[in-house]
């Protein structure tokens, strides 16, 4: 660990840092930011995640998440954070990883299509992408965020009439939403 890397952090999280001990330098953190330490929450595994992953300790990065979703039960929340955080450290594979764990448990997320959809358009398979997407669309008919995405999938595999009945879809949802007419044009 270079000083430079952390020069800033509370002493007690610099030390832990530097013994290597990622949960407790994430603790500090998470103490010095107003938070609490009595249990794996979201802010500190995150924190400790994140200094992982600086060091260069991406199965470490990964357990620490992974613990904080059994913690949690694999909920809705859980996975959708430690998938958004691998997303957002452009490891889409590790946050494919996490969403086929999740299919393990007896009573999955209802998001887990959703973030699946999420996952494989950062890893550019459309067709997967647009798959988990209508699995999600049959619990979730009226969803915005799934439609608009279609439509964006629809449109760049050339498929104008799938891309329109999203749109229409939309449309009689949000109704006075000018830009939709705007979206209808293009996919024609």
């Amino acid at each position: 660990v270079t000083p430079a890397k952390h020069y800033c952090l509370p002493p007690l999280a610099r030390w832990d840092l530097e013994e290597g001990q990622l949960d407790a330098a994430a603790r500090e953190l998470a103490l010095g930011r107003g938070g609490h330490a009595d249990g794996p929450d979201l802010e500190w595994t995150g924190l400790a995640a994140e200094l992982a992953i600086r060091e260069g300790r991406l199965a470490e990065s990964k357990s620490l998440w992974r613990r904080y979703c059994e913690a949690a039960g694999w909920s809705r929340d859980s996975l959708g954070a430690a998938v958004r955080f691998f997303l957002a450290l452009k490891q889409p594979e590790t946050a494919l990883e996490f969403l086929n764990e999740a299919r393990l448990f007896p009573n999955p997320p209802d998001c887990l299509p959703f973030l699946e959809g999420t996952v494989q358009e950062q890893l550019s398979r459309r067709d997967a992408a647009i798959a988990a997407y209508e699995l999600y669309r049959r619990r979730y008919p009226d969803d915005r965020q799934a439609l608009d995405r279609l439509v964006g999938l629809y449109s760049s595999a050339g498929d104008p009439l799938r891309a329109e009945e999203a749109i229409r879809r939309i449309m009689r949802i949000y109704p006075g939403e000018p830009l939709l007419y705007l979206s209808l044009g293009r996919a024609l």
